[in-house]
């Protein structure tokens, strides 16, 4: 049985789609992630095992393989947990797979809770860029999603808050696409500020509402780079 969840991923300052790719097959029991994955990604076996099996669900007794496409693209942290534990659901039939148009991501803890990750925004506005209407991310990371605009966020806080998301959508107020180039030009600054985007670079984005705005502003080395306040607009989810 085989099944397909969108995701994504990023690598320096920029987001990319990630296809998270299950089939369960007969043979020796096993459980195999392949598309470049790094360790802590490959660590998302007992994450995931522990997590599915503590929310009362059933773990295939099968030989499980996880892709990660594309196959060419490192992928990094934790972030493929939620999609993962999905994908092996709905491979296994304990869960209908969900549209084409909705995204995961987000760190398991091992009870099925749903841990913060790093990079968020990026990969939402890579999430705009492939069409992609709902996004569901940890609820800490919520805020930071939604700045990307275009998108309904689905703040989760466990993963069985995914699991049951058709009945359970509590969309948090969204921004529109006019933000997009504001937000793209903020990423840019970045970039001209001296930032090379390769895979050992660190930024911190920060994001705090002040009323009806915004603010984000990024940092480096505790240097404030980019300061950018952003209207907040209503979209329909």
């Amino acid at each position: 049985m085989f099944a397909r969840i969108n995701s994504l991923g990023v690598y320096a300052l920029n987001g990319f789609s990630v296809s998270v790719e299950a089939d369960i097959s007969g043979g020796l029991p096993q459980f195999t992630i392949v598309g470049l994955p790094d360790s802590a990604v490959r660590e998302a076996t007992d994450r995931v095992r522990s997590a599915l099996k503590n929310l009362s669900f059933v773990w295939p007794v099968s030989r499980i393989t996880v892709n990660l496409a594309p196959g060419d693209i490192r992928k990094t942290g934790p972030v493929y947990d939620l999609p993962v534990l999905l994908a092996i659901l709905a491979a296994s039939g304990q869960l209908p797979v969900p549209g084409p148009e909705d995204a995961f991501i987000g760190e398991l803890s091992l009870d099925g809770g749903v841990r913060s990750v790093t990079g968020v925004l990026p990969m939402a506005l890579a999430a705009v860029q492939q069409g992609v209407r709902h996004l569901f991310v940890p609820a800490e990371n919520a805020a930071e999603a939604a700045a990307a605009g275009a998108l309904c966020v689905y703040p989760v806080h466990t993963a069985l808050d995914a699991v049951r998301h058709p009945d359970t959508r509590r969309a948090l107020q969204a921004l529109q696409d006019q933000n997009l180039p504001a937000l793209g030009g903020l990423l840019e600054n970045v970039l001209e500020h001296g930032i090379e985007a390769d895979d050992q670079v660190r930024v911190k984005l920060s994001f705090h509402w002040e009323g009806s705005y915004l603010r984000i502003w990024v940092e480096d080395s505790g240097s404030a780079l980019a300061d950018q306040t952003i209207s907040r607009l209503n979209a329909q989810c």
